[in-house]
């Protein structure tokens, strides 16, 4: 997976945090959402770890334009808004997750994990009412066929 979060203290903590778990792989760490898009055209990882309020990305228009360059990467956002609104945006943009940051720690490996399987994982504190199924049919068409084992590295 590649983690992306403009704050490099946060970014490296995302990316040892997943580091530590024995079945995921971080392949790639950026700073910016045009590195974001490089490493994904190029690795076509199998999650991308996205901080949804980067300062050149477009909050949920990145995702979208994320799942343009690489379909089959499954997004997992991370973000300080723990409104439901946010939420509902990022998944009906397209992403599988919606992690506080506050939360990442407990939660950002299951979510990787469940977005790797193509199921939905949304913290709780975000009141989010989608958090164990798909919002919406593009969504889950595009990560049906997707399992925990492509969690690791990139797609084939």
């Amino acid at each position: 997976m590649v983690v992306a979060n403009d704050h490099q203290v946060m970014g490296h903590a995302l990316s040892c945090l997943l580091q530590r778990e024995h079945d995921l792989e971080v392949v790639g760490e950026v700073r910016d959402f045009e590195a974001a898009v490089r490493e994904v055209a190029s690795q076509r990882p199998d999650v991308l770890v996205l901080d949804l309020r980067m300062p050149d990305g477009a909050g949920t228009e990145s995702i979208e334009r994320l799942h343009e360059i690489s379909p089959a990467t499954a997004l997992v956002v991370t973000t300080m808004h723990e409104t439901k609104l946010y939420a509902t945006r990022a998944l009906r943009a397209g992403a599988l997750g919606f992690v506080l940051a506050d939360t990442a720690d407990r939660e950002l490996a299951d979510a990787v994990r469940r977005a790797a399987d193509g199921l939905v994982y949304v913290s709780p504190g975000s009141s989010s009412p989608s958090r164990n199924r798909c919002p919406s049919e593009p969504a889950q068409i595009r990560r049906s066929a997707r399992r925990s084992d492509t969690a690791r590295g990139t797609s084939p």
